[in-house]
C-alpha cells in the first residue's frame, strides 16, 4: 500500500509517496473517549465524550526507503511541525512523533482527519 506524506505547509521538497509494509503498520485505531470511575454502591459512573480522531497514533513501517526518501523525511522532520498524511483511510494532520531507519518506522501522532473516504 502507498501513503503519500507532505509538509502541512508549502515546501517543494516537502512530499514524497511510500510504500508501507501492511503487516507492521497500524493505521487503524478506533477509540472513544471514555472514562470509568468506580461508586460506592459497586457500580460505576461512566463518561463518554464521545469519537474522536486525535486520539489516534499511526505506526508506519516503511518497504526500504532510498537515500531521497530517507533525507526528505529527515527534512519533514526537522523543518515542519505539522504534516499531512494520506491513506486510504483518510486524510490526517499530525506530527511525526519519531522515526527508527533500522526497520524504516515512523509514529504519527494524529492531530485531526482532514477527510473522510
Amino acid at each position: 500500500m502507498k501513503i503519500s506524506i507532505a509538509s502541512a505547509l508549502f515546501d517543494p521538497a516537502g512530499h514524497l509517496l511510500v510504500d508501507i509494509e501492511l503487516a507492521g503498520s497500524r493505521l487503524d485505531y478506533l477509540s472513544r473517549r471514555i472514562s470509568r470511575s468506580a461508586t460506592l454502591d459497586g457500580g460505576a459512573y461512566v463518561v463518554d465524550n464521545g469519537y474522536t480522531a486525535a486520539d489516534a497514533d499511526f505506526t508506519i513501517v516503511f518497504k526500504p526507503l532510498s537515500p531521497a526518501q530517507r533525507s526528505t523525511i529527515e527534512r519533514l522532520i526537522t523543518l515542519h511541525s505539522e504534516i499531512i498524511i494520506s491513506t486510504d483511510r483518510g486524510c490526517f494532520l499530525g506530527h511525526i512523533d519519531n522515526f527508527r531507519e533500522t526497520p524504516p518506522t515512523m509514529r504519527f501522532l494524529v492531530k485531526k482527519q482532514l477527510s473522510e473516504v
